[in-house]
């Protein structure tokens, strides 16, 4: 239809559960710009400090097909992050047992970053959720953390060439 307009998206009178999803990709963009904003005098990019964010998580030293996976972008995108932070002395890249994988793991060098990092992270945080009760917030970690499992578990029942296709973000 040549000229049709679409009628425009108002949050303000979407389904709850559509406008809660906008707000949270709507507040997760604009929780990760301030956190671009506080970490650049690290001289730590957004790709960057998730990056390490998520070795530092980790319970275990991951390879870089699951780290790519984890952090959400292309194993190809991943490694030149990687390259960045080795550079700098924060990570370091270790062959496998079976020499096919890079496993990927933190130095002592990034301890005071990925602290600062943290530090940051609880400032910021505790600045947008001023004077919002702990009960509060508890309640909707606990929302957010049951709504990431059942999107785990579609993913898991997904076709698997969806499953490997991580959502492309920039770096």
């Amino acid at each position: 239809m040549a000229g049709a307009t679409l009628p425009r998206n108002d949050i303000a009178t979407m389904k709850p559960n559509v406008r809660l999803m906008a707000e949270i990709g709507i507040v997760s963009r604009h929780w990760r710009m301030a956190m671009d904003e506080q970490l650049r005098a690290l001289g730590v990019t957004q790709a960057r400090w998730v990056t390490l964010w998520w070795i530092a998580e980790s319970k275990t030293v991951l390879n870089q097909k699951d780290l790519a996976k984890r952090v959400g972008i292309e194993s190809s995108t991943l490694v030149r992050q990687l390259d960045a932070l080795e550079a700098r002395g924060l990570v370091e890249r270790v062959v496998d047992r079976d020499r096919r994988a890079r496993l990927v793991r933190m130095t002592p060098a990034a301890v005071p970053v990925i602290e600062r990092i943290k530090q940051l992270a609880d400032e910021l945080g505790s600045e947008i959720l001023a004077g919002v009760d702990g009960g509060t917030v508890t309640e909707c970690a606990s929302v957010l953390r049951l709504m990431r499992e059942r999107l785990r578990k579609r993913a898991k029942t997904a076709p698997p060439a969806e499953e490997e296709a991580p959502a492309r973000r920039k770096a």
